[in-house]
């Protein structure tokens, strides 16, 4: 059954004055399937997956969806409500290493704490294990003169030219997204966003992020990672989630982007 015919049982059906079912659906997005299922108001359960379209996320959306009111013959305007699941789509590019060319803007003597971590060994009496390499290569990883102390205190004035230039090297170094990582900047966030000014004015391609905004945390591996991992996703993860609140626009109302791929 195509989607016209199916739009066509649901207005017979509508006109009849006959009660049916409303659906929710959703999704999970996944490196090699997106999983779905639609959930009745009736008590029916349907679940189904396709392959991943990595180069346009919502078309897989919307090859699922139209499969799916096309098999249990639904129409789209028994769609009630869409609910956007869970991706694996940031923890696949750590693992392959898909993500942007990242640089590492820190207080001068932190730079490699994204390397030194915890000194947490997966085997304790492996005096020889061997861990990942950082995300962030070591010659990306630029120091700069700054320091805040523990109450937000500025001891060390930011050095704006040191940032100029960095951001004048990073424009020529294929950069695509920088992580910036001061000491104490939890307490005090005012150079890092002195760095954002500065960056939007040099190399406003770039994408900057903050550990202030990601996370406003004690412990500086942890915010250095966890901003490092922010910026080195940023750029896909943002592409895919556009895609999606493209795909969910079109769905307000119950129209689905099925109608424009059937």
């Amino acid at each position: 059954m195509n989607a016209s015919r199916s739009n066509s049982a649901e207005a017979e059906q509508i006109g009849s004055g006959a009660r049916i079912a409303t659906f929710r659906f959703g999704f999970d997005i996944g490196g090699t399937f997106t999983d779905f299922v639609l959930s009745g108001s009736d008590g029916t359960l349907f679940v189904t997956k396709c392959l991943t379209n990595a180069r346009d996320i919502a078309k897989s959306i919307c090859d699922g969806l139209q499969g799916m009111l096309q098999q249990h013959a639904i129409g789209v305007r028994q769609l009630h409500d869409v609910v956007a699941g869970a991706t694996t789509f940031v923890t696949n590019l750590l693992i392959e290493r898909k993500g942007a060319r990242t640089a590492l803007m820190t207080t001068a003597g932190f730079r490699d704490i994204i390397e030194i971590a915890r000194e947490i060994r997966y085997d304790v009496y492996d005096l020889n294990a061997s861990y990942p390499d950082p995300i962030i290569p070591r010659e990306l990883r630029i120091e700069i003169s700054e320091r805040i102390d523990n109450t937000g205190a500025i001891l060390v004035p930011l050095d704006e030219r040191s940032i100029e230039n960095a951001f004048a090297r990073l424009a020529q170094a294929d950069v695509e997204t920088v992580a910036v990582c001061f000491l104490h900047a939890f307490k005090n966030p005012v150079h890092e966003h002195r760095v954002r000014e500065i960056a939007s004015r040099i190399a406003p391609h770039l994408v900057v992020s903050l550990s202030s905004e990601v996370l406003p945390e004690l412990r500086e591996y942890e915010r250095t990672i966890a901003t490092a991992v922010n910026a080195y996703a940023m750029p896909q993860a943002r592409t895919s989630h556009h895609a999606v609140k493209r795909w969910h626009y079109l769905t307000r109302g119950r129209r689905t982007r099925a109608d424009t791929y059937a």
